[in-house]
């Protein structure tokens, strides 16, 4: 499963479609680790991604994140432009 979130960069619950948190992803990284998978860091990825709603998650389908997203891509292009950070 977090092969499959970082390959596809949708950081959502399979069984809910809720956009995970970072906590939740950092969580997710303690475990791998503890059982051996030393190659994956889901949060690093999602940290790269920089866009903090999935656009396959539930929240994406309302115009309230789907304006989200679209901001966050936006905060992202400026700070890739002008060298910000968020």
């Amino acid at each position: 499963l977090a092969y499959y979130i970082v390959s596809q960069l949708q950081f959502i619950d399979p069984l809910n479609r809720r956009d995970l948190t970072r906590e939740e992803l950092l969580t997710l990284d303690v475990y791998l680790r503890r059982h051996g998978f030393k190659d994956l860091n889901v949060t690093e990825a999602y940290d790269a991604k920089g866009i903090t709603i999935s656009s396959a998650g539930a929240a994406a389908a309302t115009a309230q994140g789907r304006a989200d997203i679209m901001q966050q891509m936006a905060r992202n292009l400026l700070n890739s432009l002008f060298g910000g950070h968020s």
